[in-house]
């Protein structure tokens, strides 16, 4: 889920990288930075980078090494 803005969106990750990810999700116009949180992964800061009708680019803020480690097997496994 992404939350931001005090706006908690439901999304689904398509595509996942050390410097962001792109997610299926209806986001309000407002929200540019948030978090998004992944069971099992927990809550990364992000700011939108891109988005069209149904998807959206989130780009990671922290460091990708730290973020490439923390996410570990869904990176591998993308």
């Amino acid at each position: 889920m992404i939350v931001g803005g005090g706006e908690t969106v439901p999304c689904v990750i398509v595509e996942v990288s050390s410097g962001g990810v792109a997610v299926l999700a209806q986001l309000p116009p407002a929200l540019v930075a948030g978090r998004l949180e992944i069971e099992a992964f927990g809550a990364f800061a992000c700011r939108v980078a891109w988005s069209d009708a149904a998807r959206v680019g989130l780009e990671f803020v922290d460091d990708p090494q730290t973020t490439a480690r923390r996410l570990g097997d869904l990176i591998r496994g993308a």
